[in-house]
């Protein structure tokens, strides 16, 4: 999902490859519940959440302004990186 002029609510979506949602706005909404084989990916939102999605790959929010409050419950794959469960 990407370029959205409003906030978007984006859960329980499971994806084969990666999940990224980009360029949100206003307000960046709340993105949960989503499962991908791949990586998770938020960046460049206008702040958020994340919460109980589940990656493959990596997990992370990047180069959000404000920042996308991360939530909890994030998991990434085995011996990737994880930054879902913290504020970027």
């Amino acid at each position: 999902m990407q370029n959205n002029q409003a906030e978007v609510i984006f859960g329980g979506n499971k994806v084969g490859g990666n999940l990224q949602v980009q360029g949100q706005t206003n307000g960046g909404g709340d993105h949960h519940e989503n499962t991908a084989t791949g990586n998770v990916q938020v960046q460049h939102d206008a702040g958020g959440t994340l919460t109980s999605n589940e990656a493959g790959g990596n997990c992370g929010p990047q180069n959000d302004t404000p920042t996308v409050a991360g939530g909890t419950e994030n998991t990434a794959g085995t011996g990737k990186t994880n930054t879902c469960n913290r504020s970027a």
